[in-house]
């Protein structure tokens, strides 16, 4: 991880502690870069020019990413030779923007705390930790790969909060150590993802029809009839809170026995879609009152079809120099209409193609 990554500042933190808090002014009075800010660097303005990772656009850039280096190398999973590399890269940045000192004084730092650090005793490097009992040690890419494996054959064996905590931190040391997951429930109970509307609306009304508790029942029943009316971003925030309320349903009824037997877990159809997905999803994603429309097929129609519905002066606006429909052109006007005529669009093309 660099500083692009750390989105919420969780390893500066620590960084911060780890150096008694000497940190630079002009890294203190910066302004960290964050995703669309890189999304236009080049290759070589990044120590890592093949990742893509720790920026050395400026002195306060180089100096952070020296930062995240010294701690994170290790997990970042190297190679030796490529590992020397992109320390080169950073000690002749920080040679180029006269920050050399500083840079020595915080490697020498972490190198002398790896010296005396043992990977047993830090809590970040198990799956779980309660008090005294570690399970799921991640020390190496090895470790990941079996941790990944156990956790795979034994997932439902945990609760919830259990498997949820195991789950993102094997995301995240495989993030880490370059190891892929070729299970997709691990993301899933990692709780990384969104759910498909259909899906889920079919998996809650199973669920109300297998439990016996008429209370129960209808507590899912009205869940389903929200995951209906309500709209995909608003349904993605109270995920956290639908899989809390069938946590305590499928454990009170005994449900949660037949996990991955007759019965998909929460993680399941709540977190289908993986993130990525879901980013090529919304882009493509137009909304029409509660209903999600593909851009993509949509300007595919015919322009009459438009003209129908919401006139000429409509179609002359989402029109190509080649007189086709313009798919750019008519996500931005689609994007923008009124609810009314959004609505009569939406009546129009059911009527016309259901």
């Amino acid at each position: 991880m660099d500083s692009i990554a750390d989105s919420d500042h969780t390893t500066l933190k620590q960084i911060g502690i780890a150096l008694d808090g000497n940190i630079p002014g002009y890294v203190l009075n910066s302004h960290m870069l964050d995703k669309e800010a890189t999304a236009g660097l080049s290759d070589n303005e990044f120590a890592d020019d093949v990742r893509r990772l720790f920026p050395i656009t400026s002195p306060a850039d180089t100096w952070l990413s020296a930062a995240y280096f010294s701690k994170n190398a290790e997990a970042c999973g190297y190679r030796d030779d490529y590992r020397a590399c992109v320390a080169g890269r950073l000690r002749t940045a920080a040679r180029i923007y006269g920050i050399e000192k500083d840079v020595n004084a915080l490697t020498t730092s972490f190198s002398k705390q790896a010296a005396d650090a043992h990977p047993e005793d830090d809590d970040a490097n198990y799956g779980w930790v309660n008090g005294a009992e570690r399970k799921y040690p991640m020390f190496d890419a090895e470790g990941v790969k079996l941790a990944a494996s156990h956790f795979s054959t034994y997932m439902y064996r945990y609760p919830a909060n259990m498997r949820t905590k195991v789950a993102a931190t094997i995301v995240t040391k495989a993030e880490a150590y370059g190891v892929p997951l070729t299970n997709p429930s691990i993301r899933k109970e990692a709780h990384l993802g969104m759910p498909r509307r259909d899906t889920l609306m079919a998996e809650l009304l199973e669920r109300a029809k297998l439990v016996r508790d008429p209370e129960a029942s209808l507590k899912i029943a009205e869940i389903n009839s929200l995951v209906a009316v309500c709209d995909m971003p608003e349904l993605v925030a109270n995920l956290e809170k639908i899989a809390t309320v069938l946590d305590i349903v499928d454990v009170a009824t005994g449900m949660d026995r037949q996990y991955g037997k007759k019965l998909l877990a929460p993680a399941e159809f709540l977190y289908d879609i993986d993130m990525k997905q879901a980013d090529a999803m919304a882009d493509d994603a137009v909304y029409l009152g509660n209903d999600v429309f593909s851009l993509t097929k949509l300007a595919e129609l015919d322009a009459d079809d438009y003209a129908a519905a919401l006139g000429d002066d409509f179609v002359t606006r989402i029109k190509s120099a080649s007189g086709t429909v313009s798919r750019e052109k008519l996500g931005d006007e689609l994007n923008s209409l009124p609810t009314p005529d959004k609505n009569a669009l939406k009546s129009h093309l059911r009527a016309k193609y259901a």
